[in-house]
This record gives structure tokens, C-alpha cells and sequence, in this order.
């Protein structure tokens, strides 16, 4: 299975004490629809198996996600400040959905969440790896073993040429 870690693009700033909104209603900036689409742009050109897209409930990461123009689910146990144990729990459900098929699952998902997931693929330890707005990190997860991978491809928006 093939598993992506794929960090919001630039949202709009929030301070809790002036904002009117929620810090999950906050939009992607003009450089964050840019970043997106980029991002997206790189994945769809390398993807060679069929995907699964699970985006957090955030109005940003579901933006992001949008560019890849297919069908994503929203999954509240991969938003804002939880726990990073339930990725894992996420990711394994959907490798059994998948069986032995080659597939694809997109996780959608904030900081620093995601960076933590990532050090856990690569060393099995709860470390903070920073992850930066719009980056992606792409993983093969060997059969049986959700919790350790192989590192392929870490790409971000600013070094995609279009």
C-alpha cells in the first residue's frame, strides 16, 4: 500500500483572540490555492494505483484535497490537534480494505500531527518532524506492518516545476 502524508497549503493566519471565525473555517490563501494545485498537479502525474482521499474536517485541508479532483471522505480523527495514534488506526483500516491490491490512501491532515506520524513510519518513535504547508510525504507500508515504512518521495510546492 502506498500511504501520503499531505499537509494543508498556506491558510489564512488565526488569532483566537481577534478571529471571528473558527480555527477550522479558516481558507487557503491565494498562495495556498497555488500551492495545492501544484501539489496535486505532481501526484496525479506520478499516482499509479487507485486512490482513497481522506481529508480532516478543516475547511483548509479539505481545499487542498479538492485539487485532486476525485471523491474525499472527511475523517474527524485525523483533524486538528488529535491524537496521532489514530492515523495509525485510519491507516489500518483501509489497508484492510484494501487486501492485497495495490492501492493509494491520501491522509489531508495539520502539523504537527503529521510530522509526528512520519517520524513514527521511519523510526517507530514519537518524534516532531516538521512538515511544511503544502508538503507531501509519500510511503510504502510493506504487508502486515502499518507502522513501518519505506520513505519514496518527500515533495514540496516550491519545487515543482509546471
Amino acid at each position: 500500500m502506498q500511504l501520503i502524508l499531505w499537509r494543508h497549503a498556506e491558510a489564512e493566519e488565526f488569532n483566537p483572540l481577534l478571529s471571528i471565525f473558527k480555527d477550522s473555517e479558516r481558507q487557503l490563501t491565494p498562495k495556498g490555492h497555488a500551492q495545492a494545485e501544484k501539489t496535486a498537479f505532481w501526484i496525479k502525474q506520478h499516482l499509479q494505483s487507485p486512490l482513497r482521499v481522506i481529508a480532516s474536517p478543516a475547511q483548509r485541508t479539505q481545499q487542498t484535497a479538492s485539487y485532486l479532483q476525485c471523491a474525499v471522505e472527511t475523517e474527524p480523527r485525523i483533524g486538528v490537534s488529535k491524537d496521532p495514534e489514530n492515523f495509525f488506526e485510519v491507516i489500518t483500516e483501509y489497508a484492510q480494505v484494501f487486501g492485497d491490491k495495490e492501492n493509494t490512501l491520501i491522509l489531508v491532515s495539520h502539523q504537527p500531527m503529521l510530522g509526528m506520524v512520519a517520524a513514527h513510519l521511519m523510526t517507530g518513535q514519537w518524534l516532531t518532524w516538521r512538515m511544511k504547508k503544502g508538503q507531501l510525504w509519500w510511503f510504502s507500508l510493506p504487508r502486515g506492518d502499518k507502522k513501518q515504512a519505506r520513505l519514496d518521495a518527500v515533495m514540496a510546492p516550491e519545487w515543482i516545476v509546471s
